[in-house]
């Protein structure tokens, strides 16, 4: 029994091609995650100088976070995951992406999703797979290498599903109820219940029966993880499970995706794995026979030049990111980069080379992606939003000056930044304020009416509406100002004039909408504030 017992722990096979899959995949997912996604989030943490970390002993040590660190500390995670993802110094760049990662988690509870807290705990276990277990030699002979850590994010996933069961053991749950609340777009309820009609199921049936099957798939996947048996059912129903998640529209962020790459990866069967791995070997004998033709010059002096002005202009280009924290940002770009290039051992210059240009790749995806995301300008939108309700205004006026700038021509947080500027005296600026966010939603607008066709579904008609009305309060207020200043007067009726339009073009949007879809909720609300 204990030599069982000892096969189980560590003799987990780790196929080549299955660790080079998760690298890649859920490393390349996790930058993704903590780029687009995450940097968002960070005007939450230490809003109001207040915070409580996930772990109690922690109060008084750590201090306060703050928005511009956090962010910078996410960005540098998704510069470590890209470069795992990427296959440069995957265990010392696995060690520091947790510290981020996970560090962050723990300093404060303004994020406590479950995917966030499995993901820290993956991070922590594949610091303990050895680097050429992730990075195999192209020349390996002889069975895969095994890895104690494997099976620990084996059992991992195995007690993520079995909580999942656990916690819906509930009556709430296994009558269908709670399931019945999530389940609110109406796009899959009609789906749901075309589903049902089809098996013959009523209404409550069909949902206990739903709550009934999410907790055995759970359970089975639970039993499949730990046993690694039956994998191959849990590979064809598990990712299905998780895209219906996505179909029913339940906002949980990017779990569903990472558990569709997981459950991929992770429950193949060993025999396709050895097939991925054979055509990886051919192709990774083709890139090092291409490499081979490139003279094997010694680093020395020469890789440590490179070493330098790798980190130097990978340094440049993090600083120059739009958020705040870029130079914090840039200082551990250039840690981690010079780091990784240095040539601690004898190593030839061709080397160098290329680890610098995947640097420089990886620094440059960072600052392109951030340029054209509306990640930065959400960043700051939300942190003004948040100093603007604590009165603190010069604050919330210099971060909404800079969300704006990030914009472009979209319609931003120009009339919050009027009303600030009011408060602040700054009449002129206001009134420069109101008219920037005029002529914006006016673009905006005639960009709606071009896509609102005769044919266009509801929705696109509501949506209409929508910014007719934006434009009304707009005009309105602009109007306002202009006639308190005391100047301006004609266009003050103008925009009067162009209010009461918009008001008349937003019940007719209205109407349109209810006709096309009588039963949608945004036509009833609207047509009833509209008084129609």
């Amino acid at each position: 029994m204990s030599e069982r017992w000892r096969r189980y722990w560590f003799d987990m096979p780790a196929p080549p091609a299955r660790m080079t899959l998760l690298r890649v995949l859920l490393f390349g997912m996790l930058a993704g995650d903590l780029w687009l996604k995450m940097l968002e989030h960070a005007p939450r943490y230490g809003a109001g100088d207040f915070n409580v970390p996930q772990i109690d002993a922690l109060s008084g040590v750590l201090p306060v976070p703050s928005p511009a660190i956090v962010g910078a500390l996410w960005l540098f995670g998704g510069f470590l995951a890209l470069r795992v993802a990427l296959g440069i110094a995957v265990r010392a760049s696995l060690i520091a992406l947790t510290v981020c990662y996970f560090g962050v988690y723990l300093w404060s509870q303004a994020d406590s999703y479950q995917h966030h807290y499995l993901m820290g705990l993956l991070l922590f276990l594949s610091c303990f797979v050895p680097e050429d277990v992730w990075v195999p030699p192209a020349d390996r002979q002889g069975p895969p290498p095994t890895s104690w850590a494997l099976r620990l994010i084996y059992v991992q996933m195995g007690l993520l599903y079995f909580w999942g069961t656990f916690t819906k053991l509930h009556a709430v749950w296994l009558d269908g109820s709670t399931l019945k609340q999530f389940l609110t777009a109406p796009a899959a309820l009609d789906m749901l219940f075309g589903t049902m009609r089809v098996f013959g199921f009523r209404e409550e049936q069909g949902f206990v029966f739903a709550a009934w099957a999410t907790v055995l798939l759970e359970l089975a996947a639970a039993i499949m993880y730990v046993t690694r048996r039956y994998t191959i059912l849990g590979l064809l129903m598990l990712p299905m499970f998780h895209i219906g998640i996505e179909v029913f529209e339940f906002d949980i962020d990017w779990f569903s995706y990472y558990m569709i790459g997981l459950n991929l990866i992770l429950l193949a069967p060993d025999g396709w794995m050895t097939w991925l791995e054979r055509h990886l070997v051919k192709l990774r004998r083709r890139v090092d026979g291409l490499r081979g033709r490139v003279p094997g010059v010694p680093g020395g002096g020469a890789a440590m030049a490179v070493a330098v002005v790798a980190a130097a202009a990978c340094a440049g280009l993090a600083s120059r990111i739009p958020v705040e924290g870029g130079t914090e940002l840039a200082v551990l770009v250039f840690v981690a980069v010079l780091a990784a290039q240095w040539p601690w051992n004898a190593a030839a210059l061709a080397g160098a080379l290329r680890r610098g240009a995947a640097h420089l790749a990886i620094a440059g995806a960072l600052l392109l992606t951030l340029f054209h995301s509306e990640e930065p300008y959400d960043y700051y939108r939300l942190w003004a939003g948040d100093l603007k309700r604590r009165g603190d205004r010069e604050g919330a006026m210099r971060l909404y000056e800079k969300a704006n700038a990030l914009s472009g021509e979209a319609p931003a947080r120009h009339l919050a930044l009027a009303g600030l500027y009011e408060e602040a005296g700054r009449h002129e600026d206001a009134v420069a304020a109101l008219r920037e966010d005029v002529r914006r939603y006016e673009k905006a607008l005639a960009a709606d009416k071009v896509r609102t066709r005769a044919g266009a579904a509801a929705d696109a008609w509501f949506d209409l509406a929508d910014r007719h009305d934006a434009l009304v309060e707009r005009c309105e207020r602009l109007a306002r100002l202009l006639r308190r200043a005391g100047g301006g007067v004609d266009e003050a009726d103008r925009l009067t004039r162009q209010a009461l339009t918009h008001r008349q073009d937003a019940r007719a949007a209205l109407r349109e909408g209810a006709e096309r879809d009588p039963r949608s909720p945004r036509g009833r609300k609207g047509l009833a504030r509209v008084g129609d």
